[in-house]
Parts: structure tokens; sequence; C-alpha cells
């Protein structure tokens, strides 16, 4: 059986650049929108580091619903399509998608007519194409959810932190049960990114670049040369583990005894300074163990990649999975003919109060 597609794109929007490389337009693409031009991607990240999306929203918010044509036609490319289809939304904007069980009649309605038709180009001289997508069956699922469903189920008993650039989101599970009072969310890498920034002296959209390849410019330098920033960025790592960790353990001390693994997932896992910062943080007691995702006692294909355990898990019930992040835009597609496995899923107010399909009691 192939393995699905999975893509990401940088959540940047910029308007279509008019001097372009072959090589600039790599990981982006142009889509059309109410009649203009906007480049979604490595692109736009290049060209306006500043524009970077909002966090969280739904597709009420015309930006957000620019980033699901971006995230669609950059998965699928030209054609018409019918396909079921899920989604994933972080803990505190869940609930603006949804009615009850059920995606919001609202939402659903934009939804259909965002990606009824989209028009799209690789470059800002190529032709149009389009990509049709008749969406058949709709889930949403809390992020946590979906990432857990990518975990292999003979895991029990763990906790899992969900570390992204908009926030670290926790749910403990319990016997191969999810405990409702233990999902909670604080900031993600963004608060210790705009420490960094501070301790650099540049402004958000470079100390990000910064961040990522561990070097600045010279502030004094006509030439490019650099400097390193290692010691910059670990400080700003360790002090927003020294804050942010604390009030989410707190959360699973009644299942301290049985819950002492610490499961990574999200983009924050493939940094190793982030990572080994963590674990000093949170095995410097003793009790807690910090497992990366990708090193699980039970291997998974679904867990290979940190930053695609949220859209492999919506895989399980669709097939085409949509994780509209705030650093970027992660997508996956199944095989028409390839089987799909539909799981039970929970209503919002009453979080994880379900029994996963492939969870036993």
């Amino acid at each position: 059986m192939p393995d699905p597609v999975l893509k990401s794109l940088p959540a940047f929007v910029t308007k279509e650049p008019r001097h372009f490389s072959e090589q600039l337009m790599q990981n982006s693409i142009s889509i059309k929108d109410q009649g203009i031009w906007l480049t979604v991607g490595q692109a736009a990240q290049t060209i306006a580091p500043d524009h970077s999306r909002a966090f969280g929203g739904n597709l009420r918010q015309p930006s957000f619903r620019r980033l699901v044509k971006a995230a669609v036609a950059h998965t699928l490319g030209a054609g018409q399509f019918t396909l079921d289809l899920a989604m994933s939304a972080s803990k505190q904007h869940f609930e603006g998608f949804v009615e009850g069980q059920e995606l919001d009649p609202e939402q659903l309605a934009i939804l259909q007519n965002t990606v009824s038709e989209i028009e799209f180009r690789t470059h800002p001289q190529a032709e149009s194409q389009f990509c049709h997508l008749t969406i058949g069956n709709v889930k949403m699922l809390y992020e946590t959810q979906a990432v857990l469903q990518a975990i292999p189920p003979t895991m029990r008993s763990y906790i899992l932190w969900q570390l992204g650039h908009g926030d670290l989101q926790q749910i403990t599970m319990f016997n191969g049960r999810p405990i409702p009072t233990t999902h909670a969310r604080v900031e993600g890498l963004s608060s210790a990114i705009r420490d960094f920034a501070e301790y650099i002296s540049l402004p958000i959209a470079d100390a990000m670049i910064a961040w990522q390849t561990g070097q600045r410019t010279k502030q004094d330098s006509m030439q490019d040369e650099t400097m390193d920033v290692f010691e910059e960025k670990q400080r700003a790592i360790r002090e927003y583990f020294a804050t942010a960790t604390q009030d989410l353990l707190n959360l699973n001390e009644p299942y301290k005894q049985r819950c002492v693994g610490i499961v990574l997932s999200g983009g924050g896992a493939k940094d190793p300074m982030v990572v080994d910062c963590l674990r000093d943080e949170v095995e410097s007691g003793g009790h807690y163990k910090l497992f990366s995702v990708t090193d699980l006692p039970q291997a998974a294909e679904t867990c290979s990649d940190p930053v695609m355990t949220c859209v492999q898990g919506l895989l399980k019930s669709s097939q085409l999975a949509l994780d509209i992040g705030n650093s970027s835009l992660k997508t996956g597609y199944t095989q028409p003919n390839q089987s799909t496995t539909v799981g039970v899923f929970p209503s919002p107010r009453q979080e994880y109060s379900y029994q996963n399909s492939q969870q036993t009691t």
C-alpha cells in the first residue's frame, strides 16, 4: 500500500512577487483570492518575513481561508477531487469550528465554498491551474486528539506534549484513556523567540531566522559576517521551560505513579537544543522521563516525523488532512483506493470523554 502524501508550507503570505526565480518559488504556491494573487510558503517568508499568519482563527476569517486554499492546492494539485476531510484545531480555538459534535453549519458552508474552485499557479509567469474539491464527510479533531491517534495504541499510560510555535498542549493518557482534566495549553515557543529577539537585538522576523539557523549577521560588519547565537537561544529556551512546564505537570499529579513518560511531539521535537533543555527541566527530579515521539518504545511509521504526527492521526479518519499550524501548514493525502479507519470523536463540551476506536479498556 503506498504511503500517504505529506506536505508542508511555511505559514507566510505576501503579494505575488514581480521578480522571481524558480529557486525562490520552491515550496511555495500562488493562489487567486478575491481577484488578487497572493503567494504562500517559502517565497513569502523570504520576501516578507514579518508576514506570518495570525495565531489561531477559523474559517470565518479571510486570512484563514487563504491558508486553507494554499494548503489544499499545494497538496492535491490540479484536477477534480471528492474526498473526506479531517481538520485539527488547538484547544482554545476548537469551539470556534463546531456546533455540538459536528462542524458548525456556517463553517462547513464556508469550507465547501472555499475549496470548490481554487485558482493557483506555481510562479507568476505560469498559467493558472484549478483545483476543484468536493468534500464528503468532515471531521474536526483537537490537535492532541489527532496526535494520540498516531501513537501506537499499545502505549497505555503517558503524558503527551504537543509543542509548536503557538502553544504547548498537554493530555494525559491513563490506562488507555485520555483524562479531560489534564487537557491544557500554555504559550508555545513563540514566547521563547520573543525573549531571544530581545537578547540579540533583532526584530521578531529576523530573530526567527537566527533561531532556525543559529547565526545572525554581525551588526558592525559591512560584509556577510555572522556570529553564533547559541548562548542567547539556550537562555531563552531554559527560561521558557522554567515557567511553562510546571503548571502542566501539576495537572498530572493524580496520575503520577503510572504516567511517568512524557511523549514530545510537534515542531519543537525537531530542535535538538529544545529537546535537550526540556529533558534537563523535566528529568532533573528523577521521576519523569522524556521521549521524542520518534523514539518511542514501540516504533510506528506514523511517528517518524514529529511535525507530521497530527496529520498522520487525522489520516486515520479521512483521506485529506489539514493542520493549519501557526508556523507551517501541514497536510496529508491518502489515495482514494486506500482504506481509512474511522474513529469515534468527542463532543467539544465533553472533551475526551470518548473511547478511541484504536484503544481498549
